[in-house]
C-alpha cells in the first residue's frame, strides 16, 4: 500500500493519491510509504567531470541508483556549463524557463499552490464545529465587533465561507480591503482574491501598488507582483 507525494520543503510533502489509505493507515496507527517526487536542488562532480551525487528533498543520493542516469547527467553538466559562462560574466542563454534545469517542476508547484487556497487550513476545520451559525448573515454581525473572540471567530468564520462559497465571498473580500479597521484581515483578503483572475481584480491590485510604499516586508505588494506578472 502506497500513496504519491511531492515533496515541498522541510518536512512538508503534498499527498497527491493515497488518501484513503492514508487515512486509514492513520485510524490503525500504522505508517503508509509513499513514491515522492523531488525537486533536484544540487549536484556534486567528482574530479570536476562526472555528476557522482544529487540533493533533493533535503537528501542526498548516488546518481548510479536513477533509472535515467545518463539523461540527468547530460541536462545538469549543461546546467554547470551555463552557471560557469555566466559566473565569468559571458551572456549566456538559459532555457526559457524560471525552473532550470527542472522544467516540469514549477507548474506542478504552481498547481498545488493555487489549489491549497480553496481548502480551510487545520485551525478552520478544528473549530469548524464550534462555529453555532456558518453565514455571511453572521460574518456582517462581526463585523463591527474587536474583542479577541469576536475577531477570532471572524477569521475562522471567513476561511471557512471562502473554502464553501468562493464566488459568493468574492463581495465580501472587496469590502474587507477596503475597511481600514479590518486591516489585519487584509493579507487573507488578498490572497483568496489573487484566486479570481480578472480585470477588477488586476485594477484592485494596481492601486494597492500605487497608494503604498515600496517594502520588500509587504506580502500584500509581493503577491500584487507575482499576480499581474501572471497576468
Amino acid at each position: 500500500m502506497t500513496g504519491l507525494a511531492f515533496y515541498m520543503d522541510g518536512f512538508f510533502s503534498a499527498l497527491l493519491d493515497g488518501h484513503h489509505r492514508a487515512t486509514a493507515a492513520c485510524l490503525e496507527g500504522q505508517k503508509i510509504n509513499c513514491l515522492t517526487i523531488m525537486k533536484v536542488n544540487g549536484y556534486r562532480f567528482e574530479k570536476g567531470k562526472e555528476i557522482s551525487q544529487i540533493w533533493a528533498g533535503g537528501n542526498s543520493f548516488a546518481i548510479d541508483i536513477l533509472k535515467h542516469k545518463e539523461k540527468v547527467t547530460k541536462l545538469l553538466l549543461k546546467h554547470n556549463e551555463h552557471c560557469k559562462q555566466a559566473m565569468k560574466g559571458n551572456k549566456v542563454d538559459f532555457p526559457n524557463d524560471p525552473n532550470y534545469p527542472n522544467p516540469m517542476t514549477l507548474d506542478l508547484v504552481n498547481q498545488l499552490n493555487s489549489k491549497a487556497k480553496d481548502y480551510p487550513d487545520y485551525l478552520s476545520a478544528a473549530y469548524k464545529p464550534m462555529l453555532d451559525d456558518i453565514s455571511f448573515d453572521r460574518l456582517n454581525d462581526l463585523w463591527d465587533k474587536h474583542d479577541d473572540e469576536a475577531l477570532f471567530e471572524f477569521e475562522i468564520l471567513l476561511k471557512i465561507l471562502v473554502s464553501q462559497n468562493p464566488e459568493d465571498t468574492y463581495t465580501a473580500l472587496k469590502r474587507i480591503i477596503s475597511d481600514v479597521n479590518k486591516r489585519e484581515f487584509w493579507e487573507l483578503a488578498y490572497n483568496h482574491l489573487a484566486t479570481f483572475n480578472n480585470e477588477e481584480v488586476e485594477d484592485i491590485f494596481i492601486n494597492y501598488l500605487l497608494d503604498s510604499q515600496p517594502d520588500k516586508h509587504d506580502k500584500i505588494r509581493q503577491l500584487a507582483d507575482e499576480f499581474l506578472r501572471n497576468r
